[in-house]
């Protein structure tokens, strides 16, 4: 077991921190057109846990938010 995943399963941050997943994946370059396969997986993780995914307007609100702070 990783040092990472001593921290993960440890007792206090099981109990502070709800939902928790523990992903590990490997690299591999995403090609022309393709949606990088590290994103893919952080659009299931969040829509398992039920949270809607929509870059489009995650991207709309933070331009949004930039524009206020200017």
């Amino acid at each position: 077991m990783s040092g990472t995943q001593d921290v993960f399963n440890d007792k206090d941050v099981k109990e502070a921190y709800l939902p928790r997943v523990w992903v590990s994946m490997y690299s591999e370059e995403s090609k022309e057109g393709e949606e990088d396969p590290k994103v893919a997986v952080l659009k299931r993780i969040l829509g398992s846990l039920g949270v809607e995914v929509e870059l489009d307007h995650i991207r709309t609100e933070a331009d949004e938010e930039k524009r206020k702070k200017r």
